[in-house]
Parts: structure tokens; sequence; C-alpha cells
């Protein structure tokens, strides 16, 4: 399973003033389930993905910026 890069979708919910617990409420979600979402054990259905854009205002042709961005693991070097 690929991991995704949510630090844009956390931001979003900041801006909205929405915690974890208030999105996953307005989505018909527990809290416990999006947690989930969000740290990459598993993956958001499309049906999830829409309905969170629309509570955030996340116009449709964004939504790849927010849900599709790929993990990347940042590397120190060895000095």
């Amino acid at each position: 399973m690929s991991k995704y890069d949510y630090s844009l979708l956390e931001k979003r919910m900041r801006e909205k003033n929405m915690s974890q617990a208030a999105l996953a409420e307005a989505i018909s979600m527990s809290r416990t389930a999006l947690n989930i979402k969000l740290n990459n054990h598993s993956s958001f259905t499309q049906k999830e993905i829409k309905a969170i854009s629309a509570v955030l205002s996340i116009p449709d042709a964004k939504i790849s910026t927010y849900f599709f961005k790929e993990y990347v693991q940042k590397t120190v070097p060895r000095g």
C-alpha cells in the first residue's frame, strides 16, 4: 500500500478550525477510523474523499493535491 502525505489536508483542517473528531462527525465516521486513515493504516474511499472535500471546501481540481501526494521520507546525510 502506498503511503500518502496528508499534511495539506491537516493544514486545511486547521484553517477551517476542524479537529479530527469534528471532521469525523461531519462525515459520519468515527474519530478513530479517520485517524487510522490519516496515518496511512487504511485508505480513504472515494465517498469519504468527496465528503471530506465538501466539508473542507476543497475544489474537485485540488483533490489529488490533498489526498494523493506521495509520502517521501526525508533522509539525513551521515557525516
